[in-house]
């Protein structure tokens, strides 16, 4: 910390405006608090996903040639949606067909796709001084870190 503070010393001694009077130390309580949480991609559902979960709605299908032939799409892109929607649960295969779930069927109803994604972490960090969470970006001095602004509780 030192080096900091010779460098802000060194650039405010530069202007022959500025006279420091007195310097001081202090420091403010911070909490750090680790979450973990689950993000959730939504985009608008797309032509051909939209036709595969309204086909699946209305026939019976038992495989993803079935539904390429039908219609008329690069087995290949149906096998990689089937696929997808399969993992994010929106269809499962019951009794040798595929069917839309209960989600599958909302998604389909909203016309928006909801993917979940990997687990992340992040660090949080609350001042009780502020009584608030604090957004915190890279600072210019030496990759010091900053606080931007205050982020109000909920």
């Amino acid at each position: 910390m030192s080096k900091l503070q010779q460098r802000l010393l060194r650039e405010l001694q530069q202007n022959r405006m500025i006279k420091i009077v007195k310097t001081d130390e202090w420091c403010i309580p911070i909490a750090t608090v680790e979450v973990t949480y689950e993000p959730v991609r939504r985009s608008t559902m797309d032509v051909l996903m939209t036709m595969l979960l309204t086909s699946i709605r209305e026939a019976n299908f038992s495989s993803a040639q079935e539904l390429s032939e039908l219609l008329l799409v690069d087995p290949l892109f149906i096998a990689d949606l089937v696929s997808l929607m399969s993992r994010v649960n929106l269809i499962d295969k019951q009794e040798g067909f595929y069917q839309l779930t209960s989600k599958g069927q909302q998604q389909l109803e909203r016309g928006i796709f909801e993917e979940e994604l990997e687990l992340e972490t992040a660090t949080l960090y609350y001042s009780p001084c502020h009584l608030a969470f604090l957004a915190v970006g890279r600072g210019s001095y030496g990759g010091v870190r900053r606080v931007t602004r205050a982020i109000s509780p909920m």
